[in-house]
């Protein structure tokens, strides 16, 4: 069976295909390699998956590339493929969001009707909730969505894109909501790269809204709640949103202490105002993943940071 990753050479997307290839799928990755940052360390990641037998790898634009040639015989896809990021989706910067989120995945959706598809996977974000203060409970997927950033109006814009292909055209799409994911090859603008790269080089640590807390959830668990949707029953997963979270909330000081206790250096912080469009809580009801998916997040914050902190050691020689 041919599945499709678009992304294949980001954080989650070469994990992914990873997982894909393990079990025997044959794999075709596509990535255009966002300068949003270094091309090396998406082509590191590439290295992982190159030499397999059973993959596939195309360099190019979703907004340009000619889809359906890419798409024939392919029986699933992961579109992982977008622009990330809050703090940079405002401004003149915000047509690369509306270019890479919402027109791609709109050019992928109509290129995908007319070719049989088993499953459309469409991987959204947390960034949709939006909710801007204290959480009594945790975000399920059927409560109003108020996103507080373009990025993620552009998110939730292709979420809605997916589910009306679904409704109108049968296209047999599905969104995953992933929250706060962190792990080996994790980018170099995210969180938990930044602070861990700066404790380890004595530098301080550069914290907006110190009294954040998120629910992180470990890249392995993402691989493997988004896997699950190829064997689940298309019945009660098509045409739905499903949150993929880590199962806990932390606060980011608790994260810091961590991180502190293994690299075994001492933290200083530099407090920065709270930017636009950056939530205070993340929080996953993850119980229709359990139901649907089968979902259940194994890996804990600390042996998640520990695999991390080896990764970056290893990428920056320190």
């Amino acid at each position: 069976m041919k599945v499709m990753v678009t992304g294949a050479a980001g954080f989650i997307g070469s994990h992914l295909c990873q997982k894909l290839l393990k079990a025997g799928y044959n794999v075709v990755g596509i990535d255009n390699f966002l300068p949003n940052y270094p091309r090396a360390m998406k082509e590191e990641n590439l290295k992982h998956l190159t030499g397999a037998k059973h993959f596939t790898f195309i360099e190019g634009d979703l907004a340009t590339l000619n889809l359906k040639s890419c798409l024939r015989r392919t029986s699933i896809i992961f579109h992982l493929a977008g622009q990330p990021g809050v703090r940079d989706s405002w401004g003149s910067k915000f047509l690369s969001y509306s270019r890479n989120n919402l027109e791609a995945t709109q050019r992928l959706l109509e290129a995908s009707t007319s070719n049989p598809l088993d499953l459309f996977v469409y991987a959204s974000t947390s960034s949709v909730y939006g909710y801007e203060g204290k959480l009594d409970g945790p975000l399920s997927e059927d409560i109003p969505l108020h996103p507080f950033s373009p990025y993620g109006i552009t998110k939730l814009a292709a979420e809605q894109l997916c589910s009306a292909y679904f409704r109108n055209l049968g296209l047999p799409t599905v969104a995953l909501r992933f929250f706060s994911v962190y792990g080996p090859r994790q980018r170099p603008d995210m969180g938990f790269h930044q602070m861990i790269l700066s404790v380890l080089q004595g530098k301080p640590i550069k914290l907006h809204a110190g009294d954040q807390r998120r629910d992180f959830t470990y890249v392995g668990d993402i691989v493997n709640g988004s896997f699950s949707t190829v064997n689940a029953r298309r019945d009660s997963i098509l045409g739905k949103a499903i949150n993929l979270g880590g199962g806990r909330v932390t606060a980011l000081s608790e994260a810091i202490r961590t991180i502190e206790a293994l690299t075994q250096h001492t933290a200083s912080i530099e407090e920065l105002p709270n930017p636009h469009g950056n939530v205070l809580v993340t929080w996953a009801d993850i119980s229709r993943a359990k139901a649907l998916l089968g979902y259940q997040p194994s890996t804990d914050l600390e042996n998640g940071l520990a695999e991390e902190v080896t990764w970056i050691k290893s990428i920056y020689h320190i």
